[in-house]
């Protein structure tokens, strides 16, 4: 074998074996994107929001529903037992078009904790409303900070403190207040004497068939 011939081998061989490289590289990477397999017992629970509809039925109906965040990271509470404006949120509410239905989501907390017997969530509409009376509050899902749901179809409420579970509450009718060209005058604070917070108020709410509706704060 000649010279010339025995480079053209080597040549050869090296070009074999930079090929059979960069295939055991590809492969490498194509496996190392792919995801671990997760055993059964491995996989992550479902959330509490996940939770069946079936349970929660009206917790369940607000993910199809339009909504408008009333308050949210609004620190609230009424230090010497009275009601500081500057821990008050107010706003006024515009309603256009029909809304057939309407629902309240609370999220609030007192020093990060869920209430106590002596604490409040306060929600008023122009004259209507008071301390919420959360012994009946529609079910939701647990979680760190319960979340208080009411249909404003029928709001129970105290009308004045001291806030107590043994009362009778009132009821009103807020769905009716949502009319067409309505402006609300919203009042909502945390009836506490510790430091408390609103995570989150929220209206979610349904239009009727007929109509193309929306509820707007300023």
């Amino acid at each position: 074998m000649d010279e010339k011939m025995s480079k053209k081998i080597d040549l050869a061989l090296l070009a074999v074996g930079v090929v059979v490289i960069l295939i055991f590289v590809w492969q490498y990477f194509q496996s190392s994107g792919k995801p671990a397999d997760v055993k059964p017992e491995e996989q992550t629970a479902p959330a509490a929001d996940a939770a069946p509809a079936g349970e929660y039925p009206e917790y369940a109906a607000l993910q199809g529903m339009r909504s408008v965040e009333l308050a949210g990271n609004f620190e609230s509470w009424t230090p010497d037992a009275k009601v500081d404006p500057e821990k008050t949120r107010t706003a006024v509410l515009t309603v256009a078009g029909n809304v057939s239905d309407a629902f309240l989501l609370v999220k609030a907390s007192r020093e990060g904790q869920p209430f106590t017997q002596w604490d409040s969530f306060y929600f008023k509409l122009n004259d209507t409303g008071g301390h919420l009376f959360r012994p009946q509050s529609l079910k939701t899902p647990d979680s760190i900070i319960p979340s208080l749901l009411f249909n404003l179809y029928d709001l129970p409420y105290l009308p004045s403190v001291p806030y107590s579970e043994e009362r009778e509450p009132e009821r009103a009718n807020l769905l009716a207040m949502l009319k067409p060209g309505a402006r609300l005058y919203l009042t909502t604070f945390i009836s506490s004497l510790k430091p408390g917070s609103i995570e989150g108020l929220t209206l979610y709410y349904a239009c009727a068939a007929d109509s193309d509706c929306s509820i707007t704060i300023k």
